[in-house]
């Protein structure tokens, strides 16, 4: 009990707190790029700022379901927790494409599927990336020296 407590001293919130917020920060920016950026290249006319609004406002079922009632629902019954997950991060994927497909109009249905399936793709790539080399570097021990680039 009392070695609980003294990890509990020894954790700065408001370090973490900063953390967290550069990082859903960088999501959002890099998710807002990825989207510019193709429609640069499909020659569309985007508002980046738009982007990121849009990025912004469609991540926010996830954080309210996925960070706020996903650790509540767990206490009255686990697998709640993964529900509550699942239907965040569904719910904010709709919301986006539907806003993307607003903010970015297309002449055929098809260049709209192939659009969104490129940058989902890169996305994905990325975030698999990023997984794994944290991953690794947790392994190897060199985990610390990741979250301590936030510094």
């Amino acid at each position: 009990q009392k070695e609980l407590s003294d990890a509990k001293k020894l954790i700065d919130y408001l370090n973490l707190i900063g953390k967290n917020l550069l990082i859903y920060a960088g999501i959002i920016a890099a998710i807002a790029l990825i989207y510019y950026l193709a429609g640069l290249v499909i020659k569309k006319n985007v508002n980046f700022i738009k982007l990121l609004s849009i990025t912004a406002t469609s991540i926010i079922p996830y954080v309210i379901l996925g960070m706020i009632a996903s650790p509540i629902l767990g206490k009255i019954w686990a697998p709640l927790t993964m529900v509550a997950l699942i239907v965040g991060a569904i719910y904010s994927i709709v919301i986006f494409l539907t806003l993307i497909n607003e903010e970015i109009k297309f002449d055929n249905n098809d260049m709209k599927i192939y659009f969104h399936l490129i940058c989902l793709s890169i996305l994905v790539i990325a975030g698999y990336y990023l997984f794994m080399n944290m991953f690794t570097s947790a392994i190897t021990g060199e985990f610390d020296d990741i979250l301590n680039m936030f510094s």
